[in-house]
């Protein structure tokens, strides 16, 4: 793998959503509560249960990432998604790793996604609970940095 492709553990990921998210009924994902930022799991959302990010690293400005006017920006680092890594069992009640994986695309040259093996699935019910926790803890994880663009 070349070396542009490798994530480094230390390496900022920008998670861009809108608000409020027209995709999902109008949702807002994250406010500011007695001063302090606090992010829905729903954040994370993903039909495929691998939340897309873009490298910061790769990017001149967080306003790239920036897909509507309504859009908010925040951040994790890759070794914050890797920590997670263990910490929730898939049904079978084997242990999950997570990573990010660069995924460049024609339109989003800093793409990567948010992967986890073995990967969530659609059922069972337990699935999908180890799924809403991954992302309550990303979201945990995210909202300690803060917003990188506030939502309007």
């Amino acid at each position: 793998m070349p070396p542009e492709e490798l994530i480094d553990n230390e390496e900022w990921l920008y998670r861009s959503f809108p608000v409020p998210d027209t995709r999902w009924n109008n949702e807002i994902h994250g406010a500011v509560v007695d001063g302090v930022l606090r992010l829905k799991r729903s954040v994370w959302n993903d039909r495929n249960y691998q939340p897309s990010v873009d490298r910061k690293l790769l990017l001149s400005s967080p306003s790239e990432v920036v897909e509507r006017e309504t859009d908010a920006v925040v951040q994790i680092q890759a070794q914050e998604v890797r920590d997670i890594s263990g910490s929730i069992q898939s049904s079978a009640g084997t242990s999950r790793t997570h990573d990010v994986i660069f995924d460049k695309t024609p339109l989003r040259h800093a793409h990567a996604q948010i992967t986890t093996f073995p990967p969530f699935a659609d059922k069972p019910n337990a699935e999908k609970t180890s799924w809403k926790n991954f992302q309550r803890l990303l979201s945990l994880a995210a909202e300690k940095h803060g917003w990188v663009i506030k939502p309007e």
